[in-house]
C-alpha cells in the first residue's frame, strides 16, 4: 500500500493557520490577549513559555477545543466560528496529540487507529486497517498491533497516539506538550517520530519545553508570556540573541534545569 504521510500543501498563498487579535477569558482572567500569528503551510513552529502563558489555550483554539471571545481564527482559509459542522470540517484537517494519550484501553492498538477513519472519514474496515498498519509501521510499532494500550510503555502509547492522528491524514499536526508525562528515554522515542514527521513537510505546531527539538527541527520559535507573544524568531537568533529580557530569563531557567 502507498500512503501519503500528510495531505498536499496549499499553493494558493493561504496560511495553514491564521490568528488575528485572538482573545480568551476564563471568568475575569484573560488568558489570551490580542494574539496574532500566521503560519504558512509546511512550517514547523514551536511555542514555549511559562505555565499560564496561554500557549496550550492557543493551540487548543486552533482545532476548536477552546472557544475564544474575540478576534478571528482561520484554518486552511476556513474560519473557526464555533458551529459544529465547521468544527468537524476543520478537525478533519487538523490532528492533535496531547500530554496524555487518551487511547481506548478496552480495544487493541490497531482498533484504536481504525475507529476515527471509519466513523469520521467513512473508510471501509479494510481501508481503515490498511491505513492503521501503515502508520503503525511509520512509528515502528507494527509488532504491537494486537496488544491493548496498557501492555506497552508510555512512550509507545504516545507514538500510537501520533499514529492515530495521522490515520486521519491531516494537513496540520498540533502537539500539546507531548512529552511532558514521559521519562527521558521515552521522550527520545516520541521526539524521533516527530523529527521524522517534520522531515516529511507536515505543518506542525508544537507546545513544548524540549529546546533541543526546537533548535533542530523548528523553522520558528515563539515565546509567550502572560497571554501575549513576546518574541518570535528563527531558532539560531531565538537561542543565541533573544531580543527581549523576558525571553532571556526564561531560556536561562529552562537550560539550567
Amino acid at each position: 500500500m502507498t500512503c501519503n504521510t500528510h495531505a498536499p500543501k496549499r499553493t494558493d498563498g493561504v496560511p495553514a493557520i491564521d490568528v488575528r487579535a485572538l482573545q480568551k477569558h476564563y471568568g475575569s482572567f484573560q488568558v489570551l490577549k490580542d494574539v496574532t500569528l500566521s503560519i504558512a503551510p509546511g512550517r514547523r513552529v514551536v511555542i514555549c513559555g511559562p505555565s499560564g502563558s496561554g500557549k496550550s489555550t492557543l493551540i487548543r483554539c486552533m482545532n476548536g477545543l477552546e472557544r475564544f471571545d474575540g478576534g478571528e481564527l482561520h484554518i486552511n482559509g476556513l474560519a473557526i466560528n464555533g458551529k459544529a459542522r465547521r468544527l468537524d470540517l476543520i478537525r478533519r484537517d487538523v490532528g492533535m496529540v496531547f500530554q496524555h494519550f487518551n487511547l481506548f484501553p478496552h480495544v487493541s492498538i490497531l482498533e484504536n487507529l481504525m475507529i476515527a477513519p471509519m466513523k469520521v472519514r467513512g473508510k471501509s474496515k479494510a481501508e481503515a486497517e490498511s491505513l492503521a498498519r501503515f502508520y503503525l509501521e511509520r512509528v515502528k510499532l507494527s509488532a504491537h498491533a494486537d496488544k491493548r494500550p496498557l501492555a506497552i510503555s508510555g512512550g509507545q502509547q504516545q507514538r500510537v497516539a501520533i499514529a492515530r492522528a495521522l490515520c486521519m491524514e491531516p494537513r496540520i499536526m498540533l502537539f500539546d506538550e507531548p512529552t511532558s508525562a514521559l521519562d527521558p528515554e521515552m521522550t527520545r522515542e516520541v521526539l524521533d517520530v516527530m523529527v521524522g514527521l517534520a522531515g516529511d513537510g507536515m505543518t506542525m505546531v508544537c507546545v513544548t519545553h524540549e529546546m533541543g527539538f526546537a533548535r533542530s527541527v523548528a523553522d520558528e520559535v515563539i515565546f509567550m508570556d502572560a497571554g501575549r507573544i513576546v518574541e518570535r524568531n528563527v531558532p539560531d537568533v531565538f537561542f543565541q540573541a533573544p531580543a527581549h529580557d523576558r525571553t532571556r530569563a526564561f531560556l536561562q531557567q529552562i537550560i539550567r534545569h
